[in-house]
């Protein structure tokens, strides 16, 4: 199985949504887009609704696809990650900078900033 972060869906994604752009689209691929731009900038994707909505989008937009090399390129990456079956989800949590309790703090103010300088 293949772990796949939410943060590849979002990358693959936004090089596809800049290939959208180049066009005037109708209103409802406009929803259809914003239903697939919602799950995947979640924290957990829900893949079976992606599915349905990124295969409702990708027939929307079947026609501009056999035009544009560059918009086919990035839907077709993005729906290999959708339509994968050994894809595993996960989100990458940050970085947590933890406080030491053992260590004092000092608490630096915007005037001891600026008499350094």
């Amino acid at each position: 199985m293949i772990a796949v972060s939410s943060q590849d869906f979002r990358n693959v994604y936004e090089k596809f949504y800049n290939s959208m752009r180049r066009y005037l689209w109708p209103f409802s691929v406009l929803q259809e887009l914003a239903e697939v731009e919602t799950n995947i900038y979640s924290a957990f994707i829900d893949i079976s609704k992606l599915k349905v909505d990124f295969s409702k989008l990708y027939s929307s937009i079947k026609d501009a696809l056999k035009e544009d090399a560059e918009l086919k390129k990035y839907a077709n990456k993005l729906d290999n990650l959708v339509n994968n079956q050994d894809t595993a989800t996960y989100f990458r949590l940050l970085r947590v900078n933890e406080v030491n309790p053992e260590k004092s703090k000092q608490l630096k103010s915007i005037s001891d900033e600026e008499d350094r300088t």
